[in-house]
């Protein structure tokens, strides 16, 4: 969480750390939720409907109004982002023939998750 934003919101660093817990927490237990949903709904759509709402839920946090809305955003965000990261890695796994290609998707796509959070992080402090 950015000076910035802890201003604006005037949060204290109680709420700071809540809202650091919240989006890995969200991350952790959205690996047993992900296996439910793709398979009752399959890889693929849950796949889509996730990336579909960590989109919409991404444009909620840049607007958030208040402390609460910015924590249920950053859960949402947490729980779209791990459904997704699980769930593209089976998926990976069940269409890729090659192993070498198949360890080189998962890689990549696991850095990219990690940039991608250092990048987000990054540009909080512009």
């Amino acid at each position: 969480i950015t000076q910035k934003i802890s201003c604006e919101l005037n949060l204290s660093v109680d709420n700071e750390r809540i809202l650091a817990l919240s989006l890995y927490a969200s991350l952790a237990l959205s690996t047993i939720f992900s296996i439910l949903l793709a398979r009752s709904f399959g890889r693929r759509s849950t796949i889509l409907v996730a990336l579909h709402l960590s989109v919409i839920v991404s444009v909620i946090c840049a607007l958030v109004p208040n402390y609460i809305t910015l924590l249920l955003s950053r859960i949402a965000i947490g729980f779209c982002i791990g459904i997704n990261h699980t769930t593209l890695s089976i998926y990976m796994a069940e269409i890729c023939t090659d192993k070498k290609i198949l360890a080189f998707a998962i890689t990549v796509t696991s850095v990219g998750y990690s940039f991608g959070g250092g990048w987000a992080g990054g540009l909080g402090y512009l």
